[in-house]
């Protein structure tokens, strides 16, 4: 275990965030060391409730899918829509060096937490706004998850579908845990200019900005013809790129980007040493046009082999490849644990589970690996509001009002 002093230790942020992009990039923040404060109402985050849609724990105290984002920081439960919780909402503001929010433009104006406001009163804050389509534009109202805006509407989805078969099955959150590493860079940035000058400034992002953004190559290569969907029978642009199957079953992906540089490994590895100067195979630009023909090749000569068997001849000639894992295998992975991509978290009911790590390592957050689960709903009301001048006899009226809760 490492400690020392962490880079943003001392930074106030305020999330007033739902579901996964906003809470994921206030969770890097925490692992940097920023005093996270979590606001939600009293109903919660809606992902409070989302792992039971897909046959997880969403206890009070077990809550695997909502901990998964929401870690490194305390957590309040506020009627938002009452003049005492707008008054909570005001005085966190306040005080604030970051925010991070992903709550639409009406709603947040009738919080009273909209930027033009806050900002008014706390000009030195570095306010950030996600959103699903963009602030500006005909559709910049459309509600947007990362499924419809990342990765439907940037190509994503069609980009990786085979030909005549149904757009490809998305995975849960990756589209809002990606743009949440982008909005966090934006955030910094500006949080950098405003401890330097005392002027802080609005930060957007987006999911179709970030699958945008994510989709950049595919982007250039539309306008010069390289589209796809492409045929399921073959890859997209050479056999040395692509997926084979074992004779064991086990899927591998190989990733040679060019064949003048990858053919002759690739031909050693297979024993397919009588191929190695083929004209059709042994240039990029002729690998391409004998595509077909020469994934048909391969592919017979992986039939050939185990994936045991195939991992150790690909590795012998330093040939990049990877099996295709189902996320199952990637539960306590020792690649993961060994550099700190994964820990295990424990609940309260004795239940130890594997969480993934912000995607950097900073030896000074080590220590804080205890704080990896997310908070409970309303956990730490009472504390909270004592720190922002709040009367133990205001904190007591307004849970008898029930415009707060504090988790018991």
């Amino acid at each position: 275990m490492k400690s020392g002093s962490r880079p943003l230790e001392g930074v106030k942020v305020m999330d007033l965030s739902i579901y996964v992009a906003g809470p994921a990039t206030s969770t890097m923040l925490g692992y940097m060391g920023a005093e996270v404060i979590k606001v939600e109402t009293l109903k919660g985050d809606p992902y409070r409730g989302s792992g039971s849609g897909y046959g997880m724990p969403a206890e009070a105290k077990r809550n695997p899918l909502y901990d998964a984002c929401n870690g490194y920081k305390r957590c309040i439960s506020v009627d938002f829509r009452s003049e005492e919780g707008k008054e909570v909402l005001r005085r966190i503001a306040a005080e604030a060096d970051i925010i991070v929010t992903n709550y639409r433009p009406k709603p947040l104006k009738a919080m009273g937490m909209d930027y033009e406001t806050v900002s008014a009163y706390n000009p030195k804050v570095v306010y950030g706004f996600f959103s699903g389509y963009g602030e500006e534009g005909p559709e910049a109202d459309r509600p947007g998850f990362d499924s419809t805006a990342f990765f439907s509407r940037s190509g994503f989805a069609m980009r990786g579908t085979y030909q005549d078969c149904m757009p490809m099955a998305t995975i849960s959150a990756a589209g809002d845990t990606i743009s949440s590493m982008g909005f966090a860079v934006g955030i910094l940035g500006a949080f950098v200019k405003a401890r330097e000058t005392g002027k802080g400034e609005k930060v957007s992002s987006s999911l179709y900005g970030s699958g945008l953004w994510v989709m950049g190559v595919g982007v250039a290569q539309a306008q010069f013809g390289y589209i796809g969907p492409f045929p399921k029978e073959k890859p997209g642009f050479l056999a040395l790129n692509a997926d084979y199957r074992c004779k064991d079953g086990v899927w591998v992906r190989i990733c040679g980007m060019t064949a003048e540089r990858y053919w002759e490994p690739l031909c050693k590895a297979l024993k397919m040493e009588d191929y190695l100067t083929d004209e059709r195979f042994c240039t990029s630009s002729a690998g391409h046009i004998h595509l077909a023909e020469c994934y048909k090749l391969v592919q017979s000569y992986f039939d050939n082999f185990t994936y045991e068997e195939i991992a150790a001849r690909l590795t012998e000639n330093d040939y990049p490849f990877e099996q295709n894992y189902t996320t199952d295998r990637l539960v306590g992975d020792k690649q993961a644990l060994a550099n700190n991509y994964m820990t295990t978290i424990h609940y309260d009911t004795g239940e130890d589970v594997y969480m993934t790590m912000p995607p950097f390592k900073l030896e000074s957050a080590w220590d804080d690996l205890e704080n990896r689960k997310g908070p409970y709903l309303g956990q730490h009301t009472d504390e909270v509001l004592a720190e922002y001048n709040f009367t133990s006899e205001e904190i007591q009226k307004m849970k008898d009002e029930g415009k707060i809760i504090q988790f018991s």
